[in-house]
């Protein structure tokens, strides 16, 4: 289900660009190395949430709507794209992971869950 990742070298983690009901969404997993294809065992938590994508990005959505000061950032609701998943090793043991959007400025917008629940949120300008 989670296809091939390919090492991406100026992020420094694996990736993959997968098939969901409405668009691609893109696969990030901090872990392993160049060298060091993450291991199945770590993949296999990452499947869950991947599985219920697009139920988590309107979780998302509703929370940065609700919590986020879009304005302060001069983004608009409605300009949010949904990109992904990101997933760190060093998270996703406690189940952390988080659901990224761009917004029309090319913002990356994270909402971090655990579970699924949504915890806090962030933008990378």
């Amino acid at each position: 289900m989670l296809g091939t990742l390919q090492w991406d070298e100026d992020s420094e983690g694996w990736v993959a660009v997968l098939p969901t009901g409405s668009k691609p969404a893109e696969l990030y997993v901090g872990a392993g190395s160049v060298n060091e294809y993450p291991e199945e065992a770590l993949l296999a938590l990452v499947r869950e949430p991947f599985q219920r994508y697009e139920a988590l990005c309107e979780r998302a959505f509703a929370y940065l709507k609700e919590n986020a000061t879009l304005s302060d950032w001069s983004a608009r609701p409605e300009e949010l794209e949904p990109v992904g998943i990101q997933a760190y090793e060093r998270d996703l043991a406690d189940s952390t992971y988080s659901v990224t959007f761009t917004d029309a400025g090319g913002a990356l917008w994270r909402v971090e869950f655990c579970g699924e629940q949504p915890m806090e949120w962030g933008v990378d300008d």
